[in-house]
């Protein structure tokens, strides 16, 4: 009688613990000069799943994390064939807007949950109702900066835009933006590292405003030395990438007077992702390599685990409870649009000043 309770509680306690496992994709950019965006979120994974697993009250979460090169080539597209086709993934977390652009019809198609993190091009808020993401929309950036370009320099200016799915956003926005002052722009090749001949093209059209349209600090800040060191003091303008530590260091006070639009400082957030923070910093004690996408990260994976855990893996019903989702984050407090935008986030504007970012007091918000 004792060795058949015994069994009987060892098959209920089996059936207890043996929790239905929802997979859930990572499409990050982990090699090449953007991998910088995809450091924290890899990073960040590491903690909440250290052995490629998390155990929740409901389920059981195991991540596939695949290279999707911030969809340069066809990496994004291979990583989701893979995620989507023979991994039976049902849930998705991307990283760059190339990334999101490139895999959104798959997982549109076959109704897979996708939330981004870093994908700011406009065009990701049309790809469909199960798309989302917990970046903002880079229209929002582009008209901050171009208001200020406007304001600041009444002639000519020259957009640089390296070649990329986020950049080729922007440089769409910013065109639009600013009509006929834009009086010269061109594209180069991603990754490029030699610019002296585009510059010195470029400068023969008098512009009076630069807007550096790189993809990566890296590729920032060898367009940036090299402008000034051909002696062109002509004013800048950017996205982001003057305020990465490698540029802050690589370049110090050459940068001095460059206006930029930035991702918002967040002084704190939820509870747990405080803790989550204390964790992240003991083990990389240097910081994140960029604070908001560690934020996003975080969100966009622990948003859609709270959902699942809610409604359960159906994706019909996860869609419908994110869309009504209210909930306190990294960032703050998170809730999305009926396209899917993560809400109550906007950029600011910044300047370098004495080798530092600082804030760029402005009314074009």
């Amino acid at each position: 009688m004792k060795f058949v309770l015994s069994l009987l509680l060892l098959l209920l306690y089996s059936t207890l613990t043996l929790a239905e496992t929802v997979k859930i994709g990572l499409i990050i950019p982990l090699t090449g000069n953007q991998s910088v965006f995809g450091l924290d979120a890899k990073r960040a994974l590491k903690l909440i799943a250290p052995n490629g697993t998390l155990e929740k009250e409901n389920y059981t979460y195991s991540f596939i994390l695949e290279d999707g090169q911030c969809g340069v080539g066809r990496s994004a597209i291979t990583a989701a064939q893979k995620l989507l086709n023979i991994d039976k993934v049902k849930f998705l977390v991307l990283g760059c807007s190339g990334e999101v652009l490139q895999v959104a019809p798959l997982a549109q198609k076959s109704h897979v949950i996708t939330i981004g993190y870093a994908s700011s091009h406009p065009d990701i808020k049309n790809l469909g109702d199960y798309i989302f993401r917990t970046y903002v929309d880079i229209t929002k950036a582009i008209h901050l900066i171009g208001a200020l370009i406007s304001e600041e320099q009444p002639g000519n200016v020259a957009v640089l835009t390296e070649e990329s799915a986020f950049t080729l956003g922007i440089k769409k926005e910013l065109l639009s933006f600013l009509g006929d002052r834009v009086g010269y722009s061109e594209d180069f090749h991603v990754d490029e590292v030699q610019f002296q001949t585009l510059l010195i093209k470029t400068q023969k059209t008098n512009p009076k405003a630069y807007y550096l349209n790189t993809a990566s600090p890296r590729t920032y800040q060898n367009l940036y030395r090299q402008l000034r060191q051909l002696g062109i003091t002509t004013p800048v303008y950017a996205y982001h990438s003057p305020s990465d530590p490698e540029v802050l260091s690589g370049l110090g006070t050459l940068q001095d007077g460059v206006k930029f639009v930035a991702t918002p400082e967040v002084t704190s957030g939820s509870p747990s992702f405080e803790a989550f923070l204390d964790q992240y910093k003991t083990l990389y004690p240097e910081g994140p390599a960029i604070d908001f996408l560690l934020r996003s990260s975080y969100d966009a994976i622990m948003t859609l685990i709270q959902s699942i855990e809610a409604v359960g893996p159906d994706s019909e019903k996860v869609k419908n409870y994110l869309l009504a989702y209210q909930g306190e984050g990294a960032v703050g407090h998170i809730s999305f649009d009926s396209n899917g935008d993560v809400e109550n986030i906007n950029f600011v504007l910044r300047q370098i000043k004495d080798g530092a970012p600082r804030p760029l007091m402005n009314n074009h918000s």
